[in-house]
């Protein structure tokens, strides 16, 4: 049933309901709910055609401001438009009422006398911030108490709202309540004036509210007060715009003042930034403003602002008029009381600019004119700036006011006997030319003008920019080119072609850079040396091509300036490949040293010389064999020597040496991994013996590798060439006295040491390596098969140096043992003995297998569960497993589905069994020693065969003491 139903009583009772309903179902602190609570309020209050309800019994005032505010703040869409007027409008229909907690009776009629400040914000605040005024006068209806003052946070308070609203009433019952005309918002704790405010006259003239303003000065508002920025309220008036007649506004308020006889009004007064009434009528171009004041009001045209800026310079800072009236009226002024500035004609501001500057600079065309003929120079520089003058100012203007700016240049040359210097220059050397090019140039009649009026194409700023460089900078070739071709033809003088920037740079380098194709050949057609040389660092074009990083943008480059010197008759001999820098780099060095593969070959299939050494002794196989990508460049560098000349590869020299370290590239390809390098320049060189200033030959880089594979072989085989016919050295010692075969043991390389033992290495002079030979070699890792991998190799070198005759002294077993300490590689005490228990280990463990050798297959795979689970002597008994099928199992991918914890666990066990033998045959010597021999060797063995590797580690470690 609706409420059209019922009668009107029950229809009143509902209503009621329904808003207390509404005022107890909003949550206050959420903005989204109490926003939609306004909506269904005025869907309540709507219609409301009953007896209108009491809100002081309904809401309390914090949530009835609160309401009011959230719909002023509410975005209205259809039928919620006049939410905020219609729920103000209802709320003091209601006969609502603020009254504050101060106010409790009235006195004769009237509320009381003394003023009480509330600081609180209102919704009439909000309505004046939001400048929401059909909402004022019924918020004025609800807060009339006007012996109270309501200011909120900025100090704004209800009296300042009524001026601003014009609200004549209201603001003669402040009045008559004695409210000050003159009121200043003060902070309520230090008593200073706050900032924001403005006085409660400079409110009414700001705003136009011509009545108030008059009220205000008949109850004793002082026109000559000055507000937080220091301004009067002759500022106030002369700040607002001239489409709102700012000039009547003048009359009146200058009208009031005679009217009633109060103080006469300093026209000339300064606000806070030394601004008089007359700069800001000028500033908002205001003519009649500006035309009262120095007619009726006898302003001074010249006072000036703290930045030494007149009422003119002001004028002519407009962008969107032509203050051409106010000139005029400026200097009829002047004239008429015949001022003179202390400048003359061109009064400078603390920035160094003329009025002149000001119009040109803002295309102030008719204001330019005039300024001319009054006199005005156009080659005065704002010398605070960028000392620019006339033509500086109209060339950095915006491309598309390019015609504007060659009409005014014209009118100067026109009206002005002192003709512009179509050459002076600026702060940083730059003329009227190279800035029009600097500010783009894509309608050419400022160009064109520039050219026709004999503008200098050759002169450089301070930084040896010339205007052909910056054309060959443009990034759109076809104005580049267009630039490039009028430069030619409209230039008065001749241009120069080849002309030096502060970087050492020809235009044709900036034109290749482009890729300014036609540009680049007209340079070259023209004279340009694609072969002059760079006075700072020697290099030339080809060379800065050469050394750009990326590969594609430096093989575009270089090959335009190779195609574009052969279609011009410009042989190979005559564009230098080989020419030499300030370090003796050539070209070629460069393209290896960014790695650039294309740009190398085509240099070299060009003719570019491999051999060419730089003042370091480095030559193009010293460049390659130092390359990320060395096996690559070599493969394509000795293929296009092979192809080019037969003769050419015969000549190719491989052995030249740093001059810094004594490397030659076999030298530098074996200390970077290089291993095709390598394997090519072991048959390429003379001596692939030679060592280096640290004495290390090329089979001490070898043994010093950490990859165990054949290269020492293909080094063999090179040493074993008729070409070479030299007696191998095996055993030669570098600056520390260390041999190959000691850096092989240390590297854990057994392969090589084997092929070093089975060519003959001497082992009488061989001296095991200290524990810092095998800590410089191998650098600890984190991931658990590297533990294991180091205690294979380890044993594998100690079996190959038994097979070849090497007995291991308690020393070196020493060193073994200390290595296994600093690695970590003994089986952590910390483990709990039961650790392969656990159930998940079990289920994983189960399906790892090592598969039987052949010859054996009768016995089944070994699971990883089931050989953890072994004791290291026993595991060595049931089973005779290789090193290779302990790091197979460790490798596979079931392995590390395992915890990390029985991951690390499982290599410390297997690294048990792999160093089982050493340890147990060491221990056994040292125990036999301990004892006295009073044990027989089988009941040491088997006392041996309980203990772990730790405890045998220190069973021969106290036997050394």
């Amino acid at each position: 049933m609706s409420t059209l139903d019922v009668a009107p009583m029950e229809r009143h009772e509902l209503k009621l309901e329904k808003l207390k309903r509404l005022r107890d179902g909003v949550n206050w602190a959420d903005e989204k709910d109490r926003s939609r609570a306004v909506r269904r309020l005025y869907e309540i209050i709507c219609n409301w055609k009953e007896r209108l309800p009491d809100l002081r019994q309904l809401f309390p005032r914090e949530q009835l401001e609160q309401l009011m505010v959230d719909s002023m703040n509410l975005k209205c869409q259809g039928k919620y438009n006049f939410v905020a007027k219609r729920l103000v409008k209802f709320v003091e229909l209601c006969g609502y009422r603020d009254d504050p907690d101060s106010y409790a009776k009235k006195t004769d009629g009237l509320r009381r006398q003394r003023p009480v400040v509330h600081r609180r914000s209102t919704p009439l605040h909000h309505a004046a911030a939001k400048n929401i005024d059909y909402l004022v006068p019924g918020l004025f209806a609800i807060y009339d108490d006007y012996a109270a003052t309501y200011a909120d946070e900025h100090g704004l308070t209800h009296f300042h709202v009524a001026c601003r609203f014009n609200r004549v009433e209201v603001v003669r019952a402040y009045l008559d309540l004695g409210r000050d005309p003159n009121y200043v918002a003060r902070d309520p704790e230090d008593g200073h004036a706050l900032e924001g405010v403005e006085p409660p006259l400079h409110t009414a003239l700001l705003h136009n509210c011509r009545e108030t303003a008059a009220l205000l000065m008949r109850r004793g508002a002082d026109p000559s007060m000055r507000n937080y920025r220091g301004e009067t309220p002759l500022h106030s008036v002369c700040r607002r715009d001239r489409r709102y007649h700012a000039d009547h506004l003048l009359k009146f308020f200058f009208e009031c003042v005679r009217r009633l006889e109060l103080p006469a009004v300093w026209v000339e007064a300064r606000d806070r930034r030394g601004n008089a009434p007359l700069h800001l009528a000028a500033r908002n171009n205001d003519a009649r403003s500006v035309r009262f004041l120095l007619r009726r009001a006898r302003a001074s045209p010249i006072v000036r602002n703290h930045d030494q800026q007149t009422a003119m310079h002001l004028a002519c800072q407009m962008t969107d008029a032509d203050p051409v009236e106010m000139v005029e009226l400026y200097h009829g002024v002047m004239d008429r009381h015949r001022l003179e500035l202390a400048s003359g004609v061109d009064p400078r501001d603390w920035f160094g600019w003329t009025p002149l500057n000001y119009a040109l600079l803002n295309g102030q065309e008719r204001v330019a004119e005039l300024l001319i003929e009054r006199g005005a120079d156009p080659n005065a520089p704002n010398y605070r700036g960028n000392f620019q003058a006339g033509l500086h100012i109209l060339a950095r203007r915006h491309p598309s006011q390019g015609e504007q700016s060659v009409r005014m240049m014209n009118k100067i040359y026109r009206l002005t006997e002192n003709r512009p210097r179509i050459d002076l220059r600026d702060a940083r050397g730059n003329t009227a030319l190279l800035l029009t090019l600097q500010h783009g140039c894509y309608r050419l009649d400022m160009f064109l003008a520039l050219l026709a009026r004999g503008a200098d194409p050759n002169l450089a700023d301070f930084q040896g920019t010339t205007p052909l460089h910056l054309i060959c900078q443009e990034r759109n070739r076809v104005l580049a080119w267009n630039l490039a071709r009028l430069l030619a033809i409209r230039s008065r003088t001749e241009v120069r072609i080849d002309p030096r920037d502060e970087q050492d740079r020809t235009p044709l380098h900036y034109a290749l850079m482009r890729r300014h194709e036609e540009i680049c050949r007209t340079l070259l057609r023209q004279g340009a040396d694609p072969n002059s040389v760079s006075a700072k660092d020697g290099r030339t074009l080809l060379h800065r091509v050469c050394k750009i990083r990326d590969r594609r943008r430096s093989c575009d480059r270089a090959r335009m300036l190779l195609e574009l010197s052969q279609s011009m008759g410009l042989s190979e001999r005559c564009l230098q490949l080989d020419a030499r820098d300030k370090w003796g780099n050539t070209p070629l060095h460069l393209a290896l040293i960014a790695g650039n593969l294309e740009l190398a070959e085509s240099l070299l299939s060009r003719g570019a010389d491999p051999n060419a050494v730089n003042e370091q002794g480095l030559s193009a196989l010293h460049f390659i064999s130092r390359a990320s990508k060395a096996d690559e460049l070599a493969r394509m560098f000795f293929r296009v020597c092979r192809s080019e000349e037969p003769a050419r590869m015969q000549l190719l020299q491989c052995d030249s040496r740093d001059r810094k370290t004594g490397d030659r590239p076999l030298h530098l390809a074996l200390k970077n991994g290089r291993d095709w390098t390598s394997r090519e320049l072991m048959t390429r060189t003379w001596n692939p013996q030679a060592a280096n200033d640290a004495g290390l030959t090329p089979l001490h880089l070898i043994c010093k590798r950490r990859l165990d594979d054949d290269l020492i072989e293909a080094y063999f085989e090179a040493c074993d060439a008729e070409s070479h016919r030299l007696r191998l050295r095996l055993d030669p010692r570098d600056a520390e006295d260390r041999t190959p075969l000691q850096y092989a043991v240390a590297s854990l390389l057994p392969r090589v040491v084997e092929a070093l033992l089975r060519r003959g290495a001497d082992l009488a002079s061989f001296e095991f390596p200290p524990a810092s030979y095998f800590q410089q070699t191998r650098r600890a890792r984190r991931e658990e098969n590297f533990k294991l991998r180091l205690a294979t190799k380890l044993m594998d070198v100690i079996e190959v140096l038994r097979h070849g005759g090497y007995e291991l002294s308690r020393a070196d077993c020493l060193t073994v043992a200390n290595l296994f300490s600093t690695y970590e590689l003994y089986e952590s005490t910390d483990l709990d003995e039961n650790w392969h228990e656990d159930g998940l280990f079990e289920s994983i463990a189960t399906q790892l297998t090592i598969p039987p050798r052949r010859g054996n297959q009768e016995r089944r795979p070994l699971s990883l569960y089931d050989l953890v689970r072994l004791r290291p002597d026993a595991a060595r008994r049931r089973r005779r497993l290789g090193h290779a099928e302990y790091l197979e199992l460790t490798g596979s991918p079931g392995f590390r589905r395992l915890a990390r914890r029985h991951r690390r666990a499982c290599v410390a066990r297997l690294c048990e069994f792999v160093t089982r033998r050493f340890f147990r045959d060491w221990a056994l010597e040292c125990f036999v020693t301990l004892t006295r021999c009073r044990l027989p060797i089988l009941c040491c063995e088997n006392v041996l065969s309980w203990l772990s590797n730790r405890d045998l580690w220190t069973i021969c470690a106290t036997s050394e003491l």
